[in-house]
């Protein structure tokens, strides 16, 4: 009887389980396109009225990072679970030739002298967030959303690598999430956050 009792139980948890799984609701595959050479953080910003259309190479969402490395796009938040698979990287050349980036890396990085003498480039990611713009007593004041990654090697982490402030980034009125916004041009902001292989 207690054998038969653990077993049902184990059975309701299964089910449940997957159950869960099945509910979960499935985000759109996703690529990113980095310029070849990039090295620093990304982001990619949703919902900017005025920001990049919409793309899309089959089922896959696409992410062409400028060589600010802000992306501002008209695509709203990604929702849902992804498998590892369904998201690709790569850096792209002038003449739109594709280099995957295959190695990733969650969490903490160890200083440890392997990591230290690791030479694969490696995208490295940074969550999601939310950015609130302008002063608490501004009536102009809105909120971004966004996702962000680094791409580098670990040696060039563990130096200590330059990122993007996205508050300094969209210092200036209208913010991007009004509809009076114009995006700032990418050459202004050209290798302002980033920088390429070779520099500092």
């Amino acid at each position: 009887m207690c054998k038969l009792f653990t077993k049902t139980i184990f059975y309701l948890f299964v089910s449940i389980s997957l159950n869960a799984c099945a509910d979960r609701k499935q985000a759109e595959p996703e690529i990113y396109l980095i310029p070849e050479g990039y090295v620093g953080s990304f982001y990619v910003v949703f919902d900017i009225p005025t920001g990049r259309k919409p793309e899309y190479e089959d089922k896959f969402r696409v992410y062409r990072i400028p060589a600010s490395g802000v992306l501002q796009s008209r695509f709203s938040f990604n929702e849902g679970w992804l498998a590892s698979t369904d998201i690709k990287y790569f850096f792209i050349n002038k003449n739109g030739k594709r280099t995957p980036i295959t190695h990733r890396w969650l969490g903490s990085l160890p200083d440890t002298p392997e990591n230290r003498h690791d030479p694969k480039i490696y995208i490295f990611s940074g969550g999601v967030g939310t950015l609130g713009l302008g002063m608490s007593n501004d009536k102009n004041k809105c909120t971004i959303s966004f996702s962000s990654f680094i791409v580098a090697t670990k040696p060039r982490i563990l130096e200590g690598i330059q990122t993007v402030e996205l508050s300094s980034f969209f210092n200036k009125k209208p913010f991007p999430c009004q509809k009076n916004y114009q995006a700032p041009s990418d050459h202004a902001n050209k290798r302002k956050h980033g920088v390429l292989n070779g520099s500092r």
